[in-house]
């Protein structure tokens, strides 16, 4: 065994050295594209439940600035909570089983407080609202027509790989990986993440430019950065501080600040977290149903109820870049204040639903 042992190392010296003379060499790309996927994998999978307050703030934005704002977040494998209060309005949503499900609060100019209650299909990979902390903590990258993906379900997907890299800056070393992938029909995005083997290859920087489409051509850029990781449990990194800037045709129009904190991970949630039933008193809107009527004191259906109002689709295109290129992340929506104002113009859930995806991504 002694006298092999020299042999066994060569692989490893040999691996040191071509990394310490030639540090931002692709050659060796499918192995090192095996390692972050491998690694930045592991990692996500490492968070089996998660609880966090994410404060968001956009001191430059499509609708101008946005004041700081923060909210409540239960996550553990596919069901998720979410609830914020803002300026005198208030939102409880719960993904579970694919069924969003969400109370919104707001009070009216003459004092009095009106509630809405949401019921609607999920789509898979959606983002949940405006707070996600796996698409603001560059955890989920991009993804086809705004849904955010984690590495590993990116590269299961149809995608055109350009480069995997190691680069160094600082003296400190990542891996760059480089891709394409289609966001809407007719309009690609490139995408360049750099990993940080430090943080068990959590990403910390995600660069999204698109051209547009053919019918509708805009140079779009968005520049994600995480600016400080913290160990919130043995060997558990999580995202502490990320900012966004977006910039549409050389000009900035966007700057994001998230803020992750009071981070537990791995912990047990509350029981029935992930539950939210329909209170008494309140306007509800059901997609799943298509039906819409209100609830007397007891909680229960007054009266047949009507079918919901029905609105023209959106353009498809309409929405920005991706999740992720625009925000890590596509397509989450304004919930409360949007919502509202639909509903006081007689606006039904399924153009809530669309509203929510093309709002998020057109404020980011």
């Amino acid at each position: 065994m002694t006298g092999t042992y020299p042999f066994r190392m060569w692989p490893v010296l040999t691996g040191i050295m071509a990394a310490a003379l030639f540090p931002d060499c692709s050659c060796d790309g499918s192995e090192v594209l095996d390692e972050v996927r491998a690694g930045n994998r592991a990692a996500i999978e490492s968070i089996r439940s998660l609880y966090c307050r994410v404060t968001k703030s956009s001191p430059i934005s499509v609708i101008g600035p946005v004041p700081e704002s923060t909210a409540e977040c239960w996550w553990s494998s596919k069901s998720s909570r979410v609830r914020v209060q803002e300026r005198g309005q208030f939102s409880d949503s719960v993904i579970h089983d694919f069924t969003f499900r969400s109370l919104s609060k707001r009070r009216e100019p003459n004092g009095q407080e009106k509630f809405v209650f949401y019921i609607s299909r999920q789509l898979p990979d959606e983002p949940h609202t405006r707070f996600d902390p796996w698409a603001r903590g560059l955890l989920k990258l991009c993804g086809p027509k705004g849904m955010p993906l984690t590495l590993n379900e990116l590269l299961n997907r149809s995608h055109e790989l350009q480069e995997v890299r190691r680069a160094t800056q600082n003296g400190q070393e990542f891996i760059v990986v480089h891709f394409s992938l289609e966001l809407h029909p007719g309009e690609t995005g490139n995408f360049e993440v750099w990993f940080d083997p430090q943080v068990n290859y959590l990403a910390c920087k995600l660069i999204g430019t698109s051209t547009g489409s053919a019918a509708k051509p805009v140079n779009r850029r968005k520049e994600s950065r995480v600016l400080s990781f913290r160990e919130v449990a043995p060997t558990v990194y999580f995202p502490e501080h990320v900012e966004s800037h977006s910039y549409k045709a050389g000009q900035l129009v966007g700057h994001e600040i998230v803020r992750f904190s009071d981070v537990r991970v791995n912990e047990p949630l509350p029981p029935d977290i992930f539950k939210i039933a329909i209170p008494p008193g309140v306007h509800v809107l059901d997609s799943i149903a298509d039906l819409e009527y209100r609830t007397n004191a007891n909680g229960q259906q007054i009266g047949p109820g009507r079918a919901l109002a029905k609105f023209p689709p959106l353009q498809a295109g309409a929405g920005p870049l991706a999740a992720t290129s625009q925000e890590p992340q596509p397509a989450t929506r304004w919930i409360v204040p949007v919502s509202l104002a639909i509903l006081t113009v007689g606006g039904g859930l399924w153009f809530v639903r669309k509203w929510r995806s093309s709002l998020e991504a057109a404020s980011s």
